[in-house]
């Protein structure tokens, strides 16, 4: 026994010393000496740690069974199956840091770098096989993995290829499905000459499943699926199964519609059998009857402006034998129910037509002759007569309506700039220079605040004359010489010729501002002498 304590006491000092040599320490100096201490190299390399972290003074190798060091902080966190491997199955080397984090450094591809070096795309170090990561990766690419396709195992699809080699697989339905597509008989799909793209028709089998039913979304453009047509069952046209050689015209489906229906006889009145005439698959029931139509409304009833919009049952509410025409058959509630102004106190005219016309209901005038007289104080003349009653009687308001210009004609007033009404602080009379009858023939009356400037004063031929007919071209630098408005009469006379003779192109040297113009003298110096005879 004293020899086996013996044995174990040298055996714990070589185990010691051995540590001792490859602690990075400082071996102390002899007192005698005064040389810095050495340093043992780091087998680590320039790693910035305790070594007590992973070692112990006790027990240098095998390093202790749980370590004070935090992995993390080097940027790469040890989760899942990476916390349980040993540190030198990654760490081929004792000098850490020279490792990469990169997944391809210790895991093969063995896609062989067909879906790159980022394993985390599709795995995690927890499970390194994951469906959900595999579903997301591929929600980007070409064929997301949506419904059915996210739930079946992967070598379902990718078949007879090389193992995890998954590159190159066909995207096409028909890369899968197509034993199914050759063995469907109801319909049959190869002899109906049906589109090999799955999705054209069972775009909801990947969420709905296979047995769902098919919705034709590519149907021939001679019979598009739209309206009513893109809601049925395709067996409600193809009994039978029948797909192929299928008459596209309306008849072969709807002629008994056509046949039985007797409001109004379709055949007596020889419509055409082509439905989508007057029909749509919008609506069945909101027909209208087209141009070109062998049918025509009678005479003395005309579908025109707002007459030929409705559907036929609007009118033809009880049938179609003994249809009212008078505006009174159809419009007695609208004529019973306006207020403004009221129709039935002011005694007007049932018939419709005498204020309102077919294009435009609203827009309604007050013919002669009518029950209604516009007060006397605004009587309807010129202009006033040809405006719809609700261009002054805004908002249906027909009552203490202003009869002033200034209220209608505001905006007229504030954006007149020929001549700037504002600023020259025009009244806002309008009738002061305009009349109900021309507008733009507008003239300035005596005593108007407007005042022409002295150096041209309205005398005479010149006061009659519209104010447009001189500043045709702005209120602005209008110019003032005589020529600049009568040099064409001034070339145009040739009794006597003007231009020829000289004559002045002063036509104040000769004629005054009379509107008679013909009384002119020939001034003293001019170039025209008479004749000695």
């Amino acid at each position: 026994m004293k020899i086996r304590s013996l044995l174990l006491a040298i055996g714990s000092l070589v185990l010691f010393v051995a540590a001792a040599s490859s602690v990075r320490q400082v071996i102390p100096a002899s007192p005698a000496s005064s040389a810095p201490p050495a340093r043992l190299a780091n087998p680590h390399g320039d790693i910035k740690m305790n070594c007590s972290d992973c070692h112990s003074a006790k027990r240098w190798k095998p390093t202790k069974r749980i370590l004070d060091f935090n992995h993390g902080k080097t940027g790469f966190p040890l989760s899942g199956s990476h916390a349980s491997v040993a540190c030198l199955d990654c760490h081929k080397d004792l000098k850490f840091q020279a490792v990469s984090s990169a997944c391809a450094d210790c895991h093969k591809d063995v896609h062989k770098g067909k879906f790159g070096n980022d394993c985390q795309a599709c795995h995690t170090p927890k499970k390194w096989s994951s469906q959900f990561l595999t579903v997301e990766a591929q929600a980007h690419n070409q064929f997301p993995l949506v419904g059915f396709h996210a739930i079946d195992e992967c070598v379902k699809c990718h078949k007879n290829q090389q193992p995890k080699n998954y590159a190159n697989t066909p995207t096409a339905c028909n890369g899968c499905h197509m034993a199914e597509f050759n063995k469907t008989t109801a319909p049959n799909h190869t002899t109906s000459n049906f589109s090999t793209d799955c999705a054209s028709c069972h775009a909801s089998a990947i969420l709905t499943g296979w047995s769902a039913g098919a919705t034709m979304t590519t149907h021939p453009a001679s019979l598009p699926l739209t309206g009513a047509h893109g809601k049925i069952s395709c067996f409600a046209c193809h009994q039978k199964s029948t797909f192929a050689g299928l008459n596209p015209q309306c008849a072969s489906c709807h002629q008994k519609d056509y046949n039985a229906t007797t409001q109004p006889s379709h055949r007596d009145l020889a419509f055409p059998i082509e439905c989508s005439s007057c029909h749509t698959n919008e609506n069945w029931r909101a027909t209208v009857i087209p141009d070109g139509t062998q049918f025509k409304h009678p005479a003395d009833f005309p579908l025109t402006g707002g007459h030929a919009k409705p559907k036929c049952a609007d009118c033809h509410a009880q049938g179609y034998v003994g249809t009212k025409t008078d505006c009174a058959g159809c419009h007695e509630k609208d004529y019973q129910g306006t207020t403004a102004p009221n129709h039935v106190q002011q005694k007007f005219s049932m018939d419709c037509k005498q204020c309102h016309t077919t294009g435009v209901w609203k827009g309604a005038m007050i013919p002669p002759g009518t029950n209604f007289q516009h007060p006397a104080a605004f009587p309807l003349n010129g202009g006033h007569a040809v405006a719809a009653c609700a261009d002054c009687h805004k908002n249906g308001t027909y009552a203490n309506t202003p009869t002033d210009c200034y209220t209608c004609h505001k905006s007229n007033y504030d954006t007149t700039k020929s001549p700037n009404h504002t600023d020259l602080a025009f009244g806002t009379s309008c009738a002061d220079c305009h009349s109900i009858t021309n507008w733009l023939g507008a003239t300035i009356p005596a005593n108007h605040p407007c005042k022409h400037p002295v150096t041209f004063p309205l005398d005479g031929g010149h006061s009659a004359v519209d104010c447009a007919k001189c500043h045709a071209t702005g209120y602005t630098k209008t110019s003032t010489t005589c020529e600049s408005c009568h040099d064409k009469d001034y070339k145009a006379t040739t009794s006597p010729n003007h231009a020829d003779l000289k004559f002045s192109t002063d036509c104040a040297a000769c004629h005054t501002v009379n509107k008679d113009w013909k009384g002119a003298t020939i001034p003293a110096g001019t170039n025209f002498q008479h004749p000695v005879a």
